[in-house]
């Protein structure tokens, strides 16, 4: 699996740490397993940890960033989600884009160098 989900007990928030480069399919399969162990946990934090990437995974042919960030946003209104950037400067922007459609539909979305940073800002 290019990815883990795990349920943080102590802060009540899911994560996701993408462990290589993967599909569109995969992305999605991410959110719907995020989706359900929120639901299962009754938790409305995310941390999507994406620094391990090292090409264009999400460029805009690809995946659709525009459909991508819909998506989230309604799957997850209202969840605070903490995106932490991959180092490929052109992942970066595909990311920033998702996470603004996701902010201009709800969620409460931010970009992170640092799972630190993150993880400071979930709380």
């Amino acid at each position: 699996m290019p990815y883990e989900i795990s349920y943080d007990q102590q802060d009540n928030m899911v994560k996701i740490h993408f462990s290589c480069d993967d599909a569109k399919q995969e992305h999605y399969l991410a959110l719907e397993e995020a989706c359900e162990l929120c639901s299962k946990h009754h938790c409305k934090k995310l941390l999507i940890d994406l620094r391990e990437l090292k090409k264009e995974i999400t460029s805009r042919k690809e995946i659709g960033c525009f459909d991508f960030g819909e998506s989230v946003a309604m799957k997850m209104f209202g969840f605070k989600i903490a995106h932490v950037l991959p180092k490929v400067a052109s992942e970066m922007r595909d990311i920033e884009f998702i996470s603004t459609v996701e902010s201009n539909r709800g969620v409460n979305s931010q970009e992170f160098f640092t799972v630190e940073d993150a993880l400071k800002w979930l709380k």
